[in-house]
């Protein structure tokens, strides 16, 4: 079953989310000096490129970060901290988990991956 137009938009916004996510925490990590917060920092930013290549098996397409909000979150981090940062991007998290159950609900229920070829 092809997904709608309009399904496949929201789940190409998500993707773009996921993937921000990941240079977010990617460039946050680099301006750590502590390991111990690194190691804590950079699995995240594995967990969010990984949820970006679920989503790609529906959408079949690659998606580019926003840029401008990762590169406002690497300033929030390096004047606000880095915990305001990633507490400010938990509160989006809880929000888009909503969207993502009711999305994951519906493609599970009829849509399957449109592979290539």
């Amino acid at each position: 079953m092809e997904l709608s137009p309009s399904l496949e938009k929201r789940l190409a916004t998500i993707q773009r989310g996921e993937i921000t996510g990941h240079h977010i925490y990617k460039r946050i990590a680099t301006f750590l000096p502590d390991e111990n917060n690194r190691r804590v920092i950079e699995p995240l930013a594995a967990s969010e490129l990984g949820h970006y290549h679920i989503w790609k098996k529906y959408t079949q397409q690659d998606v580019s970060p926003n840029w401008p909000l990762v590169w406002l979150y690497g300033l929030v981090a390096r004047v606000l901290g880095f915990t305001f940062a990633i507490k400010l991007m938990e509160q989006g998290e809880e929000k888009a988990q909503l969207a993502y159950a009711e999305l994951a609900t519906r493609v599970s229920a009829g849509a399957s991956p449109k592979w290539p070829g």
